[in-house]
């Protein structure tokens, strides 16, 4: 579907972008958005107080094209970058990507289309994967279908905690899109005090609010490279006392805004198994750091002891801390 711009157009789709160390990868997804067919759309480059010549470029592209802003803010981190594109957002509905990924042309045109088709809260699309510029078949099939919030939700959260390898039913944000008005009415923002999974409880959050169904699109509007080297891996096997407890927070918060919704009562046993899983891996981390805390051991068992009981947490450990031990060998090497 292609729309012709008219500068006077309140933008139907607001594209956020956060921008940090990103001139590599930038100017090849700016050059996809600016080739979508779909041109009824503004674009927010959200610098976060980025130290190479990202914002710049930024500044650069907002010259060359009315529908691009430039917003520049002191480094606050990836929710906060989020947070100001949000605020800043005058389109109906929000679309996020990440500054290294890229967009097939025709994503914004598929999203319209299911806009227009279809009376919905959520649009929830397929994507291509990456592994180290190596191709990821899809694992699980997929479908265009229309669910309700409280299916919706379920899978969503079966992903979240079993890691399925599901699709459309996962809880990444980069191949969705948002109302606006749900965000705006709501306040949703994403919390600043989480630096991992934050994008995860922000779908979350958004989900609970959602009063339409749910379109799945079984059609792929973005190109997700997962690289060798990168902050979520390096997460994944090292212990942070500020970025690592992340998930484990998230899985927490997660757990208790589906829990007060009563939408899925699935949902909630999947999110209480994501609370254990999470915290075997951020006790794992913590035990093999080189600074261990053990503040932070009875903090977050005290807290894993709200939602499982202390037989269940033990009686599984010994296995946990094994398979862990095992990837994080593979890791190593």
């Amino acid at each position: 579907m292609v729309l012709v711009q008219d500068d006077s157009m309140q933008p139907l789709i607001s594209i956020i972008i956060p921008v940090f160390r990103s001139e590599k990868y930038l100017p090849a997804l700016i050059s996809d958005i600016k080739s979508q067919s779909f041109v009824n759309w503004e674009l927010l480059l959200v610098d976060d107080g980025s130290p190479d010549q990202s914002g710049a470029l930024c500044d650069a592209y907002a010259a060359s094209d009315s529908r691009i802003t430039a917003i520049h803010k002191p480094n606050g981190g990836i929710s906060s970058t989020c947070n100001a594109g949000i605020k800043a957002a005058k389109g109906e509905w929000l679309f996020f990507c990440d500054h290294d990924d890229n967009l097939p042309s025709n994503s914004l045109s598929l999203f319209f289309d299911a806009i227009s088709s279809h009376d919905t809260d959520l649009v929830a699309a397929s994507y291509i994967r990456y592994e180290e510029q190596r191709l990821v078949p899809d694992s699980v099939d997929t479908k265009t279908e229309t669910l309700s919030v409280s299916a919706y939700i379920e899978r969503a959260c079966n992903s979240i905690c079993a890691n399925p390898h599901a699709r459309l039913d996962e809880c990444y944000l980069w191949d969705k899109l948002l109302r606006a008005d749900i965000v705006r009415e709501n306040n949703l923002l994403f919390r600043e005090d989480i630096h991992y999974f934050q994008d995860v409880l922000f779908v979350v959050q958004y989900i609970v609010h959602c009063k339409k169904s749910i379109y799945c699109l079984n059609k792929p509007v973005y190109i997700y490279y997962k690289r060798s080297v990168g902050e979520s891996s390096n997460l994944t096997h090292c212990y942070n006392p500020i970025k690592s407890p992340g998930r484990f927070y998230s899985a927490i918060y997660s757990y208790n805004l589906v829990n007060d919704s009563g939408l899925s009562k699935k949902a909630v046993s999947y999110l209480k198994q994501e609370i254990l899983e999470s915290y075997y891996r951020l006790v794992f981390q913590l035990l093999h750091s080189k600074t261990k805390s053990f503040k932070d051991f009875r903090n977050f068992s005290r807290m894993v002891f709200k939602y499982n009981s202390p037989w269940t947490v033990f009686t599984t450990w010994i296995t946990r801390h094994f398979r862990l031990k095992r990837q994080r060998r593979v890791f190593q090497n």
